[in-house]
This record gives structure tokens, C-alpha cells and sequence, in this order.
């Protein structure tokens, strides 16, 4: 330290432009990271085998980027890897760091969305409410109650159901869209508002592979002038200018930004669409065949579920040939959907796979119609599958899985 320190006067002293230091009465000091195998002056601001270039003007970083750690290694004590893949981001990107990224909003988000809407949109939403729920008091209370998924089911019919679960699909993207894009503005821009009131200047060089900080001699001088020990490293992890760059936490400016800002019109108009469509929809008589359809099933004891279909109308999902009551064995893996209204099996899917899948394989390929869709086959289909699968249960019901409280029900 002594003799690099000797070394580093000698230096100063022959040259009037690092006048300003004998001012101070203190001595530039190596470290534990910046000693004479990494410190040059004078014409050097463009060499990158110097890590720290003293000028007349400026001092320049060219610090190495870490093997082992991504970030710079001088700075890796102070900035850890997620804040610096913020810094890093925001100096390379921009304002462009999230394109095609967004948060995801969950759908219970959803729930606060009516503070959103405006006059118009309110009664336009009550119009269509009152017309499905004519004795209902408050067709706004979900809003007030920040419990707007309540709409799904004030709606009733799946159609609308449907509608409206594509313009909350739309309204949430955008909106988490916004929040990732002012998440990046807003660092982008506290970075830049630092650099303007600091002087400093950084600069993430992927091409050289080095992190580039450039600091006004002045400031620099001010350091060395205020601290008892003043070197290079110190600077950057210890000093009041450096102290926001190191010394922010990114990771938590991140999350506390939650602005939606810019989302406005993406959402409006999705919004205004889903109302266009359902005010459309009750117009021309579908909520009347919709109703009638949930009256039907209804008055059999059924369910039906939120599916929809516009060529198929309502559905029920029901395990393989049981009755409407669900009573059918847990195990069983092959779920049917039904259109209750024209009786007709539409679809298939499985729920569970276990070892009576493999059993069952014996009966033969499962109807590839089930997955076609092809409606002229998948009856004769699903009525040979059943008449098998029911002599199979019969013969053996454990190994089909039934439990023996259900083996009537067969």
C-alpha cells in the first residue's frame, strides 16, 4: 500500500492536470480490488485493461464483469444479481426491457375492476343485469362490494358467462402489460434522473463484456477531500453519490410499482365489446332460448356447467354412463360431455390416469370419434363402449374399480 501509494504521488506530481489533488493533502490509495496492475492515468479513458482510468477530467470504470456472479466483480458485494439484472436491463432497453412480458394477474383482481368504469359503462352493465335478474334490488352492488366476478353469475347463461371471461382475460393482460412496462419506465427513469443530478454516467457493455462508469473529476475530488482512506473501491461501494445505484434495493422498486397506466384504452374497448355483444345477444332472443334450455335441465334435477358452445348449447359433464345423480365410482377415468338438450354426447376428456385405464384397454381401442367429433358416430360409438364396459363391471367389479355400495348402480 505504502509503496503503491509513492508511486501514485510521483505520478501526480508530474503532471499539472492532477493539481487539484495535492490540494487535498490526501493520496488516490490502492485496495483489495484496485491496486497497480489495474490503475492507469491520463490517456486511458479507452483502454479496457485499465479497470480505473485517472484523467484531468474524469475518472473512468471499466469494470470487469464476474465469471461466477452476473454482475461487475468490483461491485458484487453491493449489488446482488437481481438488482443488477435491473440495472443492467434498464441501461441496455429502455423503456423496452418488458416488451412482450406482462404480470399476471390472477382473477381475483378482477373483482376491483369496476372502479374502473365510467358512468356510461355502469348503467349499460345494470341495463343488462336487470333485464336477466328482474326482481334484483342493486344490479351495481358487486361494484361497490369490489366483488365484480359476482357478474359471472348474475349473468346465467353461459354465453355471457363466456363473453365476459374473454373481455376479463383481455382486461387483465393488458392491464399486468402496463405494469410490467411502467416497472421498467420507472427505474429506467430514476436511473437517468441519478445520472442528470450525479454527472455520473454508466453504461452496461455487453460487447466488452465490461460495466463503464464515468465520474466528473470534481465529484471524485469532493470524495477523496471528505473521507480519511479515499480509494477507488470505496468510492463505488461507500460514497454519497454512489450510494442510490448500490444502495437501492431494485428487486422491491419493482413490486411496488403497480401503476396501470396506458392500459386505458385497451381495456375500454375490450369492456365496451363484451357489452356490445351481450346488449347484441339479448336482442335477438338468445337469452330467451337460453333460459328455457337452464329451465329444462333444472326441472330433471340436473346441473349444467359454464361450457358453451353456440352449435351445441348446454352441457354436462358426467363420468362414463351414470345416472344425472353423479353417483358413479371415484375411480372411474372417462368423463363424458353431454348436450342435455339435444341428447347428444359432444366431447370426452379424462380426468385421472391409473391402473384401471390399462384395464380397460382390454375392451378394445377407446371410440376415436369421442376425439373427431364426428356427432353421426359417436353415438352407435359411446352406446358399444358402454354395453362393453357394463358387461366388464359386471363380471369383475373390483378390478373395474366400483366401489361395492355402487355395484347396483351398474
Amino acid at each position: 500500500m505504502l509503496k503503491f501509494n509513492k508511486i501514485l504521488r510521483e505520478e501526480i506530481e508530474k503532471q499539472d492536470d492532477f493539481g487539484w489533488i495535492n490540494d487535498t493533502g490526501t493520496d488516490i490509495g490502492s485496495d483489495a480490488y484496485f491496486n497497480e496492475n489495474n490503475i492507469c492515468f491520463d490517456d486511458c479513458r479507452n483502454d479496457y485493461d485499465c479497470e480505473v482510468c485517472f484523467t484531468d477530467d474524469a475518472v473512468y470504470y471499466h469494470l470487469d464483469m464476474s465469471s461466477n456472479y452476473d454482475g461487475p466483480k468490483a461491485l458484487q458485494n453491493v449489488i446482488g444479481e437481481y438488482d443488477w439484472h435491473y440495472i443492467e436491463s434498464a441501461l441496455q432497453h429502455g423503456y423496452s426491457a418488458g416488451d412482450g412480458d406482462y404480470h399476471e394477474y390472477d382473477y381475483d383482481e378482477f373483482n376491483y375492476f369496476g372502479h374502473q368504469l365510467d358512468d356510461t359503462q355502469r348503467q349499460r352493465l345494470a341495463n343488462i343485469v336487470r333485464t336477466l335478474n328482474p326482481n334484483i334490488e342493486n344490479p351495481l352492488q358487486p361494484i361497490q362490494e369490489d366483488s365484480f366476478n359476482d357478474y359471472f353469475a348474475l349473468l346465467k347463461c353461459p354465453t355471457l358467462k363466456g363473453k365476459l371471461e374473454t373481455a376479463s382475460d383481455e382486461i387483465l393482460y393488458a392491464m399486468g402489460s402496463a405494469v410490467t412496462q411502467n416497472r421498467w419506465k420507472s427505474i429506467v427513469d430514476a436511473i437517468d434522473d441519478w445520472q442528470q443530478k450525479t454527472g455520473i454516467e454508466i453504461e452496461a457493455s455487453r460487447y466488452y463484456n465490461v460495466f463503464n462508469i464515468i465520474v466528473p473529476m470534481k465529484l471524485y475530488g469532493s470524495y477523496m477531500a471528505s473521507n480519511s482512506n479515499p480509494t477507488p473501491l470505496g468510492f463505488l461501494e461507500n460514497s454519497v453519490p454512489m450510494d442510490f445505484l448500490v444502495g437501492t434495493d431494485w428487486d422491491q422498486w419493482w413490486y411496488d410499482e403497480y401503476g396501470t397506466e396506458g392500459s386505458e384504452d385497451d381495456v375500454e374497448y375490450a369492456f365496451n365489446k363484451f357489452l356490445d355483444d351481450a346488449e347484441e345477444y339479448l336482442e335477438d332472443g338468445g337469452y330467451d332460448e337460453c333460459i328455457e334450455q337452464i329451465e329444462e335441465i333444472e326441472s330433471k334435477g340436473w346441473k349444467y356447467s359454464n361450457s358453451n358452445s353456440s352449435g351445441y348449447g348446454l352441457y354436462i359433464q358426467s363420468a362414463l354412463f351414470t345416472q344425472p345423480s353423479m353417483m358413479y365410482p371415484k375411480q372411474l377415468v372417462w368423463v363424458l360431455n353431454y348436450n342435455l338438450v339435444k341428447d347428444e354426447v359432444v366431447g370426452v376428456y379424462i380426468t385421472k390416469t391409473n391402473q384401471i385405464q390399462s384395464k380397460w384397454s382390454a375392451l378394445g381401442e377407446i371410440p376415436k370419434q369421442w376425439y373427431e367429433g364426428d356427432l353421426n358416430s359417436i353415438k352407435p360409438a359411446t352406446r358399444k363402449f358402454e354395453s362393453d364396459w357394463r358387461k366388464y363391471a359386471k363380471k369383475s367389479p373390483s378390478d373395474a374399480g366400483i366401489e361395492p355400495e355402487l355395484r347396483d348402480t351398474i
